[in-house]
């Protein structure tokens, strides 16, 4: 899903959710599907989500900026469960770098 800017409609990144198989929608993660989520994020596009940070004790934000870019996941635990996304931000570079670089 593109992530789009209110007062420009500039679209500065792309958010990936979990999805149910079935439904393709949406929908929160159990701790070991978020492990899994996070290995298949570091896999798919050669990264390591070095800093990290702890909003509260339910909340945590992990990253990483390579070649201009910045790539982000976060878990946040709702119930017994986390809801978890993984955003892609591009920002400012030139589609001959968007091309190379994200996929």
């Amino acid at each position: 899903m593109p992530v789009v800017e209110e007062d420009s409609e500039y679209c500065s990144g792309v958010m990936y959710l979990p999805v149910n198989n079935d439904t393709h929608i949406a929908t929160t993660l159990d701790h070991e599907e978020c492990r899994a989520f996070e290995r298949f994020v570091k896999s798919e596009y050669t990264i390591e989500l070095e800093e990290k940070y702890n909003y509260n004790h339910n909340s945590v934000l992990k990253t990483s900026f390579v070649d201009n870019i910045e790539y982000e996941i976060n878990f946040e635990k709702v119930g017994e469960e986390y809801d978890t996304f993984f955003v892609v931000w591009y920002g400012d570079i030139d589609q001959k770098q968007l091309d190379k670089n994200v996929k």
